[in-house]
């Protein structure tokens, strides 16, 4: 597997888990976790790390993001879920 290929996976891997984070709050009806959180939690070394994994998953389908000022509404797709 190429250095690339690897890369890509790592990446894809990481917003898995900032998916699995923004799950685990639509289900205890917590607020989204902010990009600082999901960045300590997942491993990124900074937040715009957390800002393109978010927008990976709203590329791929799997949530929808309302932005507001100072907030957002994530929307889990598959479930309907909110954080």
């Amino acid at each position: 597997m190429s250095a690339s290929q690897q890369a890509k996976d790592h990446a894809i891997a990481k917003a898995g888990r900032v998916l699995s984070l923004i799950k685990q709050a639509a289900s205890m009806g917590a607020e989204c976790p902010t990009n600082a959180v999901l960045a300590e939690r997942v491993g990124y070394q900074t937040t715009s790390a957390v800002v393109r994994a978010l927008d990976f998953l709203v590329t791929a389908g799997s949530i929808q993001i309302e932005r507001h000022h100072m907030s957002r509404v994530v929307t889990i797709c598959a479930s309907g879920q909110e954080t």
